[in-house]
């Protein structure tokens, strides 16, 4: 069985929590799913340097 590293943020702001819906998906069961911003840590990379990136990508935020 392949694993994966994975990353995520949970955040909260007034007492809101932040979630983002994936888009839609060959695959039913992760198809408009909602989920945590984050995802896969690459090779040689840290958890931080990771969450940055994704957070990036995913959502055009930098975090510190």
């Amino acid at each position: 069985m392949k694993t994966y590293k994975v990353v995520a943020a949970v955040i909260i702001d007034g007492g809101k929590i932040l979630c983002t819906q994936r888009k839609a998906h060959k695959y039913d069961y992760i198809s408009m799913k909602w989920e945590f911003p984050g995802g896969k840590v690459e090779i040689e990379e840290t958890n931080d340097a990771a969450l940055r990136r994704e957070i990036l990508e995913e959502l055009n935020l930098t975090i510190h």
